[in-house]
């Protein structure tokens, strides 16, 4: 029997496969579009060497070796080499970073919210309407006085303002870590009292 945290963790990344299928569709210039290209790869094969670490299937490592090789390196790279001025690979591995650290914090919260409901589809709900609400907060700030508070909450400001333009501010490392912190020991906490009462 598969851990059903496992099998969450599956799914924040085949949901993660689909954020940045859509990400694709808002791009409109090559050199973006090559950089989401290489970042979708990556998310294929991290996704695909979960599924062997929690299926025990070592051949599923190989392709996602695979993927990872030549759909995230070799054809940004060869494309690279096609296109002018040619992708910024410091960009690139910033990007990189920016949905690792961001994943990363979407998985803390799926923990933290399945610690809190006996049914997982409540929690996956739940926990894609917070996700939700984490991305579109920005753009719901307004000119008010606590609109700064607001913004920072955002994940796309974090992402999208920074680290998707190839500057690794420690400002969005931390927000990105301590959102995971935080989420992974209110997470950690909730099952602890479950287990004594």
């Amino acid at each position: 029997m598969i851990d059903p945290l496992a099998l969450d963790v599956a799914h924040l990344f085949a949901g993660s496969l689909v954020l940045v299928s859509f990400m694709l569709l808002y791009q409109d210039r090559m050199f973006s579009l090559i950089n989401i290209f290489a970042l979708h790869a990556f998310v294929v094969s991290v996704s695909v060497a979960w599924q062997a670490y929690i299926q025990s299937a070592p051949h599923l490592y190989v392709t996602a070796a695979i993927a990872l090789g030549v759909k995230a390196i070799v054809i940004p790279i060869v494309l690279h080499r096609m296109t002018t001025p040619g992708i910024d690979q410091g960009q690139l591995l910033s990007a990189y970073l920016g949905v690792l650290l961001m994943v990363g914090a979407i998985a803390a919260i799926g923990v933290m919210v399945s610690a809190f409901f006996r049914n997982s589809l409540a929690a996956g709900f739940v926990t894609l309407a917070l996700i939700l609400v984490l991305w579109v907060i920005g753009g719901l700030a307004g000119g008010s006085s606590g609109s700064e508070v607001v913004r920072y909450l955002s994940f796309g400001d974090h992402l999208f303002d920074n680290l998707f333009q190839g500057v690794v501010d420690l400002g969005d490392v931390m927000y990105f870590v301590s959102l995971t912190v935080l989420a992974l020991f209110i997470g950690s906490q909730a099952v602890e009292s479950r287990r004594w009462r």
